[in-house]
């Protein structure tokens, strides 16, 4: 089995990084892409015989082919709107609409339950500060700040 290399992802951090401290409006947040499908982990992480154009990685792959155009398409928006989750939230819905495109279909519940959304404030903060964050992750932050107030 051959591993796919992805070259440009370090310019590709850099690029956001210095997107994001340029950011005028304190605009903290998260954007995530997924599939809301108990079985959407398994369609997507075990290779197995799709449909012609169909494949099992799904999101990781247009992620993979989008990550060079990433950063111009949240510098374009971030020019209109001058928010950076704007530009994050456009980027993560052409990853969907790319993934929602290559998905294994059987009865289309799969593609159906694609999603993108924003996270905001401190959870999404914490977050970001993460390597990998996790939706559960997210949301227990998010659980905890509804405690304080």
């Amino acid at each position: 089995m051959k591993i796919a290399k992805v070259i440009g992802i370090p310019e590709l951090n850099a690029k956001l990084k210095a997107l994001a401290n340029r950011s005028l409006v304190q605009d903290t947040g998260a954007v995530i892409v997924g599939y809301t499908q108990h079985y959407a982990i398994y369609v997507h992480e075990i290779p197995m015989r799709h449909k012609e154009g169909k494949f099992w990685k799904y999101l990781e792959t247009p992620f993979r082919a989008l990550a060079p155009q990433i950063p111009t398409i949240v510098e374009t928006v971030y020019r209109y709107s001058s928010s950076l989750l704007k530009g994050l939230l456009v980027a993560g819905l052409r990853i969907q609409r790319d993934s929602m495109k290559i998905v294994p279909i059987d009865t289309g519940a799969l593609r159906a339950s694609a999603f993108t959304s924003t996270e905001r404030g401190a959870a999404a903060a914490v977050a970001g500060s993460m390597k990998r964050a996790s939706v559960a992750t997210l949301r227990a932050q998010q659980k905890r700040e509804k405690g304080k107030k």
